[in-house]
């Protein structure tokens, strides 16, 4: 999952800006993971991510299928 990946991206940062003399890299780490975050949360960026395995895999059922169970 992206979402947990960029978090510990994120704390490994502020580890490295708390707790290191690195902070440049602790900087880096967090400016990646909140651009990382932001690119993420639109969906244009998630629907083209998505889209290739959507394609790939058929779906278990269909909508029609749900909707005309009585």
């Amino acid at each position: 999952m992206p979402l947990s990946v960029v978090l510990a991206l994120a704390l490994v940062g502020l580890f490295c800006l708390w707790f290191t003399r690195r902070q440049k890299t602790g900087k880096i780490l967090v400016t990646v993971a909140v651009g990382l975050l932001a690119l993420l949360g639109y969906h244009g960026v998630t629907d083209m991510l998505l889209r290739p395995l959507e394609q790939v895999y058929a779906p278990l059922f269909h909508a029609k299928e749900v909707t005309d169970v009585k």
